[in-house]
């Protein structure tokens, strides 16, 4: 799906007291189809977990999520646009939660393991701002349960979680590394940094509400991280550390790729960074 630049102001202020003139119809027919759709959007969802207040080290970006997952989906698919649009800002929280400098190794241990269990009686183990985002990955994955049990597809449940709790995992070991002031090699590296993009995950995640044709063959076969997905989580994350990387014009206190390419090459940072842009792109 084509997505056009969206003015969210201009929609919060239409419609205006006079018609647009023709040379702008195209812009307002656009503008009007993004209204509608978002509406779709789990604002009120988003609005209680009040991020900005609760989370602060939390990125607010629901509706600029929404946006990039109207592009997985036909607009039809308005129950998996919102199921996924959940799940990818919960995995957004997850992720700053594990880059930022506030939280102990300890507690980010904690809450791994809490995932890996996927249970209530885990929230007891941590800390206050955990477990509100603990507690809302088990009330938003129950709903979706309630949902796919009514279509006779309780099955997809079962992998999305697998897959979040890999990805947390993945945050986990990412997480102690950082924290022992260990840097990886590059092999060592690669697979982790792979998973932790987080795009195997959503992939297997994006099949749930999908009706039909979410089979349990099709979880099997997205859920093996096929090539289409291997290639994907490639170029995700080799963007996702170069551009991240020069946002920080830094190779100091940052644990990716660029680091462990370094380590491997015996590169200075700037080389490290301009071969990573080339590094393992056989591979997508």
């Amino acid at each position: 799906m084509d997505l056009l630049p969206i003015d969210t102001d201009f929609v919060d202020r239409w419609p205006h007291p006079h018609p647009p003139s023709s040379s702008s119809s195209a812009l307002v027919d656009a503008d009007a189809c993004y209204e509608e759709q978002l509406y779709f959007v789990p604002y009120r969802w988003w609005k209680d977990l009040d991020v900005p207040g609760k989370l602060p080290f939390a990125r607010d970006r629901l509706v600029e999520l929404y946006f990039w997952i109207l592009a997985v989906y036909e607009p039809h698919y308005i129950l998996a646009i919102r199921n996924l649009t959940k799940v990818i800002a919960l995995i957004s929280i997850i992720d700053d939660m594990y880059d930022a400098s506030n939280a102990t190794i300890e507690e980010l241990v904690l809450f791994n393991d809490a995932i890996q269990r996927w249970e209530v009686s885990a929230l007891d183990q941590l800390p206050d701002y955990m477990k509100l985002v603990y507690q809302t990955v088990l009330d938003t994955f129950n709903i979706i349960e309630d949902e796919m049990a009514k279509q006779g597809r309780l099955y997809g449940v079962e992998y999305a979680k697998s897959a979040l709790k890999d990805l947390v995992g993945v945050y986990c070991k990412e997480a102690k590394w950082y924290h022992e002031g260990y840097v990886p090699s590059m092999d060592e590296h690669w697979p982790v940094a792979l998973l932790s993009c987080g795009y195997q995950a959503l992939s297997t995640m994006s099949f749930t509400g999908m009706g039909e044709l979410a089979t349990k063959e099709a979880f099997d076969w997205v859920s093996s991280n096929p090539l289409i997905v291997q290639g994907s989580s490639v170029i995700c994350r080799l963007v996702d550390d170069v551009v991240g990387h020069k946002e920080l014009e830094s190779c100091d206190g940052h644990l990716g790729l660029v680091l462990s390419y370094m380590m491997m090459s015996a590169y200075t940072c700037a080389e490290a960074w301009e071969m990573m842009t080339v590094y393992k792109c056989r591979e997508a």
